[in-house]
């Protein structure tokens, strides 16, 4: 999955129209005055090394007179990455709920609970999800 960005080739297809920004030829540096950001920062959006917040992008779009989906192609998963992802969550989700399960257990029996009533709580606190695992 990834977001490829159509910035530079909007810059350019609007300065060729004659199109300005606030009176400015358009390009990284005046889109950035315009947006109240760095030059550096359109640039890492433009190379597609960072991100702009949805706000940036809308403001962005309204700028160079486009639609916001228009400022980068999203190219969706392959099946193979798309399971990666799910791996990767699952995953994750695994390792998380373990580590709290444990803390849980250590901050009751800190508390003084039996082992029986940490278990009892463990399981209303919906912590026992992975235990087949273990």
């Amino acid at each position: 999955m990834r977001l490829i960005p159509r910035i530079n080739s909007i810059l350019s297809k609007r300065r060729e129209e004659g199109y300005k920004i606030y009176g400015q030829v358009p390009n990284q540096t005046s889109l950035a005055r315009a947006l109240g950001a760095r030059k550096q920062q359109v640039s890492l959006w433009a190379r597609g090394a960072a991100i702009p917040r949805p706000e940036a992008i809308f403001h962005m779009a309204h700028l160079l007179n486009v639609r916001p989906e228009e400022l980068y192609e999203f190219v969706p998963p392959t099946e193979e990455e798309q399971l990666a992802l799910i791996d990767e969550f699952e995953t994750k989700e695994r390792e998380d709920t373990i580590r709290r399960k444990e803390k849980k257990i250590n901050e009751l029996r800190e508390k003084g609970l039996s082992e029986d009533a940490i278990q009892v709580k463990i399981k209303m606190l919906g912590l026992t999800k992975y235990d087949d695992a273990e």
